[in-house]
């Protein structure tokens, strides 16, 4: 799927389906279609085959929120058609909740704790912060990962070719 359309269908402005061809023409001679299942407390991921529900219950844990996350982004996206930007109060309330970056919102990366210190930034218990959740190692990280993966690698084959 193009750029274009998958952002069409992030922002729920198409529904769409991938399948097979002869699914296709069942559903042509047959005059049905695929429903789009999302509602207002229900987000569809197609792409994962993933159907999250939003349900009023308290369960208490420290489990990760990875799932609110989605919900919430896919929500802000989905209300955000029709809205005028200048109105999202409470999609922008969301966003901010499950610390997600939307079209209306957005979040802040620092480089080194002297930078928290020079904003006067302090972790706090209450805030419900992604730590170093979803950090990439550096190019010159990636390069010594190869490295010592091509030295493993030769050190095995080396075991191997030797009589």
């Amino acid at each position: 799927m193009t750029a274009y359309l998958r952002a069409l269908r992030e922002r729920r402005d198409i529904f769409c389906i991938s399948g097979a061809l002869e699914t296709l023409d069942k559903y042509l001679k047959s005059n049905t279609y695929v429903k789009n299942p999302e509602s207002e407390n229900r987000v569809a991921l197609p792409e994962a085959g993933l159907l999250i529900s939003q349900i009023d219950t308290v369960l208490s844990g420290k489990a990760p929120d990875h799932l609110f996350r989605l919900f919430a982004y896919n929500t802000v996206l989905r209300e955000l058609r029709g809205r005028a930007t200048d109105e999202p109060g409470d999609l922008a309330r969301l966003a901010e909740q499950a610390n997600v970056v939307t079209p209306i919102t957005s979040l802040v990366t620092l480089e080194s704790k002297a930078d928290y210190e020079r904003f006067n930034i302090h972790k706090t218990e209450s805030l419900n912060t992604l730590g170093n959740a979803g950090s990439v190692p550096e190019p010159h990280e990636w390069a010594l990962i190869g490295l010592l993966i091509l030295a493993a690698g030769m050190g095995c084959r080396a075991k191997f070719i030797s009589p």
